[in-house]
C-alpha cells in the first residue's frame, strides 16, 4: 500500500494524461484533490438565509480561520477517499464511499457541498471531444476556486453507467464554476448524448462531538459559509 505522502502526490496531479487517446478506457477511478485554497465565491446564489419563521436574515459567515482549518482537515481526510462497491453508479451516494472512515477532529463543526452526476452514456470513455470538454470544465472549476475533490468512476463497459462527484467549499463556489461556458456546453452535450444524466446535490455535515461526516440530501440554504 502506498504511503500517505505518495498518495497525496498522486492525488494532486491533474487527472488528464498528456496523451488521452493512448488509453481509451479508464483502468481505475480518478481521484483529484487540488491544493487547498480558501476563497470567497465571486457569485453567491443566496445572500440571505430563511429561518423557520419565514424571515430572511443576512448570512453569517464563519471566521476565515475556522473555514480554513475545517477544509484543511477535510482535505487531509479525503486522501483516503475511495468507493466501497463496484456498483457505484447504482448505489445511494451515502453508501458508495467510505464516509465512515474519513475521521475529522471531534470538536470541529462545518458543512460542505457535494454534487453527484449519475450518467448512462453509450460512449463512456475519455477519448475524443468528450475528453477535451471534460478537461476544459475541470480547468474552469480550478480557476473559479472552491473545489476540494473531484472523483470519477470507471464506466461500466456493458451498461455505460458511471458516477462522477465533486466536493466544494460551498454551494456558491459550485454555482460559480457551473456558470462558466465550458460547464454549460458540457451539460448540454451530456443531456443530448447520454441516455441518462442526473445531478444530485448533497450537504456534507461535520457536527461537534462526532468524528465522521454526515451525508444528507441538499434541501435549501447555503453550505460551507
Amino acid at each position: 500500500m502506498p504511503s500517505t505522502s505518495t498518495r497525496a502526490d498522486l492525488s494532486h496531479r491533474l487527472p488528464f494524461p498528456a496523451h488521452p487517446k493512448s488509453t481509451r478506457l479508464l483502468s481505475e477511478p480518478i481521484l483529484y484533490l487540488p491544493p487547498v485554497h480558501i476563497s470567497v465565491p465571486s457569485h453567491s446564489a443566496e445572500t440571505y438565509r430563511i429561518d423557520a419563521r419565514g424571515v430572511y436574515s443576512p448570512l453569517r459567515c464563519p471566521a476565515a480561520n475556522d473555514v480554513q482549518a475545517s477544509t484543511i482537515a477535510l482535505h487531509k481526510a479525503l486522501h483516503q477517499f475511495r468507493p466501497v462497491t463496484d456498483e457505484h453508479a447504482q448505489m445511494p451516494y451515502a453508501e458508495v464511499f467510505n464516509w465512515g472512515e474519513l475521521l475529522l477532529p471531534l470538536d470541529m463543526e462545518h458543512e460542505w457541498y457535494a454534487v453527484a452526476c449519475h450518467s448512462t452514456c453509450e460512449n463512456g470513455d475519455l477519448g475524443g471531444p468528450s475528453y477535451d470538454l471534460d478537461e476544459k470544465t475541470h480547468s474552469e472549476a480550478l480557476r473559479s476556486g472552491g473545489l476540494i475533490l473531484y472523483w470519477r468512476g470507471i464506466s461500466n463497459p456493458a451498461t455505460g453507467t458511471n458516477l462522477t462527484t465533486c466536493i466544494w467549499q460551498s454551494r456558491a463556489h459550485a454555482i460559480t464554476a457551473n456558470s462558466g461556458p465550458h460547464h454549460i456546453r458540457a451539460l448540454r452535450q451530456a443531456v443530448t448524448s447520454c441516455e441518462k444524466f442526473e445531478l444530485h446535490r448533497y450537504r456534507l455535515r461535520k457536527l461537534s462531538g462526532e468524528r465522521a461526516l454526515r451525508v444528507e440530501a441538499y434541501d435549501r440554504g447555503d453550505d460551507g459559509w
